[in-house]
């Protein structure tokens, strides 16, 4: 016999990076992207989603 188990969930507000710099001018998303590749705080691996603090992508994009 098996017991179910009950799973808590957790809702964050997030932003897709795309709609982000979609907002800026032309070409600064190219820019802010290789910035953000070019972070060594961000680590990618092989997720469908990366989630990285709102500081950190603030930073990325005043850099850009």
């Amino acid at each position: 016999m098996t017991t179910a188990q009950t799973i808590e969930t957790v809702h964050i507000p997030v932003y897709m990076w795309d709609d982000i710099v979609d907002l800026f001018p032309e070409g600064f998303a190219d820019v802010a992207c290789e910035a953000l590749e070019n972070s060594n705080k961000v680590s990618f691996g092989d997720a469908e989603y990366t989630i990285i603090k709102g500081t950190l992508a603030q930073r990325i994009l005043f850099d850009a």
